[in-house]
């Protein structure tokens, strides 16, 4: 379509963008650029978006230079990138809601055109919409900001009216700061947008929005350490850490090795998390992550990688970014137990007595203890560690009544005969049981209602986890699933019928046979009673009516746990009371204090009824023959 030139039109500003100029053309005729160019024929939208062929059309009418308009006019790629003189920048760096400019510019333009409205002489700039840069390359004035946040649906694009009422008064706005030299990131930013940057390592290689957040992560590292949040950053920090970051890494493989020593031995708990390399640097890993389709940076990737591995104590099953950790050269006592199966509190008190746990480096900051790699080859490699019962009990979720049952029937074997020491079991012979047992449990996200946990199905009967433990090792019973982030036992699923359907009980874990069969006849009770009112009729603790409760004494319609009571069938409870009493009640019939009735008992010779359970109670019948009761 043919475009006639314009009658009246202005000379294209040093830098000017295509938006600028569109703006300032269609302010002569005080018409709204949208609607003045829609008229024209030449689309506005276009000029915004940077559109070559519809730039070329606006130079050819408005006689200005094709060439210099295209070039200093962004081009929108898409939603999320930006294309500014062939450099690739995120709309994050060139937001459309904050305005900035340097004042002493403002002035040079406006005197150029005296004959021109101040909002009509004063052209906009490219490197005025750039976060990163924020001082003038001309007249090293910092950038004045005008607009901070303009409302949804502002006319964005209008140059005139955005900024058009603080020309008149560019005297106080030049007054808000002194004269400063740019920062070493806005000269390296410049020089990329001028095409004249030097070759970099790692930079050079990047595009600049990649190399901008390249600087900002490892600058960020290195002057606020990882535990801050980003958004508690201020666009002066952020300058600071780019330049930070610039310093880092135009030093190569030995800047970012640098780095990493300094937070493993200067960084304290509240510069980092840990002195492990994901406390130092999970900042930096957070974002090499996040960003793994954009293959420019696997060069960056594989060299993180291969500093953390020569810098930080490492277990040697680590894998950053597809490189393995095939010579770990320092351990933590941690990693020993990871890399060698020895429990830590073992590998410190072994490293201490050969003398080989020692500071990272000499000096007032000396960084974690670690033992060097070889060392730790030499005093762990052959080492068969061992784990006690109580240990072996609290990490597969189970008492240590139910280990011992695992041993009586040969499921674990105790690494010592000697009777006289703990009973502990050697580590690799513990693994392959963990193995043999949750063989075929794949990891669920959630458990499920008609799951339960192998701990929950076996409580804390010793002769139900093990009879649950050979059903699953025989093929009888199959799991669901395996929770992360829970011990074994609590964590492998069963299916709640499978599970109690083999003790003879519910899905609710109640018996089959009727609590109401053979109850002592005309005895009116309550539909339930808790476990906590049984423990205060009875004077005994909770544990007792549990593992009553266990060996089938009692029924409980509803199992409870931690924090949740049990509901107890009374007719059981009522059944139970006929025949046993606990030594509670019998002291408090008798009026007598516990101590002297349980010395009364033990001189009549009668015998607890359940020695093997916590709880102390009688037999009725045996307390009636001593005549006690």
């Amino acid at each position: 379509m043919h475009v006639s030139p314009l009658s009246i039109t202005l000379d294209l500003g040093r830098e000017e963008t295509g938006t600028s100029f569109a703006c300032r053309l269609s302010s002569l005729w005080n018409v709204a650029p949208g609607q003045f160019w829609d008229d024209v024929g030449v689309g506005f939208r276009k000029i915004v978006a940077g559109d070559a062929t519809t730039l070329a059309t606006l130079a050819e009418i408005a006689g200005a230079d094709a060439i210099q308009l295209v070039r200093n006019s962004p081009v929108r790629l898409h939603r999320s990138m930006l294309l500014v003189r062939g450099e690739q920048v995120t709309p994050f760096e060139y937001p459309r809601g904050r305005y900035r400019l340097c004042p002493l510019c403002a002035k040079e333009d406006i005197a150029a055109n005296a004959d021109l409205r101040p909002d009509q002489a004063v052209h906009d700039r490219v490197w005025w919409h750039s976060l990163p840069l924020r001082t003038c390359p001309i007249h090293r004035h910092p950038l004045v900001e005008v607009r901070t946040d303009l409302p949804e649906g502002f006319g964005y694009h209008d140059f005139s009216f955005r900024v058009g009422e603080f020309f008149h008064d560019l005297d106080a706005l030049a007054s808000v700061s002194d004269l400063r030299d740019p920062s070493p990131y806005e000269v390296y930013y410049m020089e990329r947008l001028e095409g004249r940057a030097p070759m970099l390592p790692f930079l050079s290689d990047l595009k600049l929005y990649q190399a901008g957040s390249a600087c900002e992560i490892f600058g960020r590292l290195a002057l606020y350490g990882p535990k801050r949040r980003y958004a508690s950053f201020n666009d002066g920090e952020l300058a600071d850490a780019r330049d930070a970051g610039l310093a880092v890494l135009t030093k190569g493989e030995d800047g970012i090795g640098e780095l990493f020593e300094r937070l493993l031995c200067e960084g304290d708990q509240r510069l980092t998390r840990s002195h492990t390399a994901a406390g130092s640097l999970g900042t930096a890993l957070t974002w090499l992550h996040s960003v793994s389709e954009q293959e420019e940076l696997n060069a960056l990737r594989k060299v993180v990688a291969t500093k953390i591995y020569a810098t930080f104590p490492t277990s040697g099953h680590e894998c950053y970014f597809d490189v393995p950790n095939s010579a770990p050269r320092l351990h933590t006592v941690h990693d020993i137990e990871r890399r060698f199966g020895v429990d830590w509190v073992t590998a410190g008190r072994v490293g201490k007595l050969a003398g080989v746990i020692r500071p990272v480096r000499a000096g007032p900051r000396p960084g974690p203890m670690v033992i060097m790699a070889d060392d730790a080859e030499r005093l762990f490699g052959d080492f068969v560690d061992v784990v006690s019962i109580i240990a072996l009990a609290r990490e597969l979720g189970a008492t240590q009544e139910q280990i011992l049952a695992l041993v009586d029937a040969g499921f674990l074997k105790p690494a010592f005969e000697d009777r006289k020491l703990l009973m502990s079991f050697r580590r690799p012979e513990v693994d392959a049981f963990i193995d043999r047992i949750s063989k075929g449990a794949e990891q669920v996200p959630l458990r499920g209602k008609e799951m339960v946990s192998l701990r929950r199905a076996g409580w804390r009967s010793a002769p139900h986890m093990l009879e649950l433990v050979r059903a699953v090792l025989e093929g009888k019973l199959s799991w669901l699933g395996r929770l992360s982030g829970e011990r074994l036992f609590q964590g492998l699923l069963l299916l709640r019928s499978e599970a109690y359907g083999l003790f003879g009980k519910s899905t609710t874990g109640k018996l089959f046979r009727s609590a109401h069969e053979n109850g002592p006849s005309g005895v009116v009770l309550s539909s339930t009673l808790t476990q906590t009112e049984l423990c205060k009729r009875w004077q005994v603790k909770s544990e007792a009516v549990v593992e009553l409760l266990d060996s089938d004494e009692l029924v409980a319609p509803s199992r409870g746990s931690k924090g949740v009571n049990y509901f107890i069938d009374p007719l059981s409870v009522a059944q139970f009371e006929a025949r046993y009493i606990s030594l509670g009640m019998l002291a408090r019939q008798r009026g007598e204090d516990r101590r002297r009735t349980s010395a009364v008992v033990r001189k009549a010779g009668v015998d607890k009824a359940f020695p093997e359970l916590r709880g102390c109670f009688f037999p009725k019948v045996h307390l009636q023959d001593a005549g006690l009761l």
